[in-house]
């Protein structure tokens, strides 16, 4: 393996682009990099050859950076997690940002692909948040595609099996199929039957392009998603993003993250303990626990960035 060529090859595409491969596991980069490769009939691990082509031809860099993106997704993903959501955790910050006037929730979906996790969201909101409380659900990505296929609000049926399975009346309350197609055996299949997201629902998400390991992240969050990202992640970035988002949650505020993925081998330890460790849902602060974190009813803070939707 020619590592100077390689080398080479992240300095040219960071150069090019601003894309810092070496933020990344290089097992994974390498695996991603070799995928798109193959698609280009150019052997395995040969940098010398995709040097060159991208060299020649700067189209390459969007199927390229397409190759990077992280968008394996579905509405409901890790049922078990929603439900604990739904059931304790969503209530739980709702009660407590209630002793605030005006009441509000801000939510932010990091890495949110092609929406379905902020509509799950957003869904779970719509029949539980009370009227007295205002919602911002702020969802970023750094895949232009996705965010315009999640602004469009259409889904084929398969990313939608968790929410008929386990919530069939929400499904058929936010969802209308727009399309029937056949596959070319002739039959309807999970993957041809398209549906559309209720207007009501997608007018609760405010998508975003955004880049966490170099974009100025929101603040004040009282709940954060980032899930099934930082596994892709080097360790040294990992510890950065965990100040990022240690710094853009509130006091107290809720950190979910991928049940895959472990944040106590850097600095989140430092930063949150777990409130359900199987669910992988952490709170900002352990110092924290079991003293009252918030103050009797007061004016709260309004930013600039706040961008608030009503229920």
């Amino acid at each position: 393996m020619d590592d100077f060529t390689y080398d080479k090859l992240k300095k040219k595409i960071f150069l090019d682009r601003g894309f810092d491969l070496d933020k990344y596991g290089q097992d994974y980069v390498k695996r991603r990099l070799n995928a798109r490769m193959m698609v280009l009939n150019i052997k395995r691990d040969d940098w010398a050859s995709y040097l060159k082509v991208i060299e020649h031809n700067i189209v390459e860099y969007v199927p390229l950076f397409d190759a990077f993106s992280v968008n394996v997704t579905e509405f409901f993903r890790d049922i078990t997690v929603w439900q604990s959501l739904r059931d304790t955790f969503f209530p739980q910050v709702i009660a407590e940002r209630r002793q605030y006037r005006p009441a509000s929730l801000r939510i932010w979906s990091a890495a949110c692909s092609s929406g379905e996790e902020p509509y799950t969201i957003a869904i779970i909101l719509k029949e539980i948040l009370p009227a007295d409380v205002t919602l911002s659900i702020i969802a970023t990505d750094i895949d232009d595609d996705a965010l315009q296929k999640a602004a469009h609000g259409v889904y084929y049926r398969e990313s939608l099996k968790n929410l008929e399975k386990n919530y069939p009346g929400w499904f058929k309350k936010y969802f209308t199929m727009v399309s029937q197609p056949v596959d070319p055996a002739g039959a309807i299949t999970n993957h041809t039957e398209k549906f559309q997201i209720a207007d009501e629902i997608k007018r609760m998400v405010a998508f975003k392009r955004h880049n966490f390991l170099i974009d100025r992240a929101p603040s004040q969050m009282d709940i954060i998603f980032c899930r099934n990202v930082m596994i892709y992640l080097a360790a040294p970035v990992k510890d950065t993003i965990m100040d990022m988002f240690s710094n853009a949650l509130a006091p107290h505020g809720m950190f979910v993250v991928g049940k895959s993925e472990i944040i106590f081998l850097g600095r989140g330890k430092d930063y949150f303990y777990p409130v359900d460790a199987r669910e992988h849902i952490y709170r900002k602060d352990r110092r924290l626990v079991g003293q009252s974190v918030y103050p009797p009813v007061v004016e709260r803070r309004k930013d600039a960035d706040d961008q608030k939707k009503p229920v």
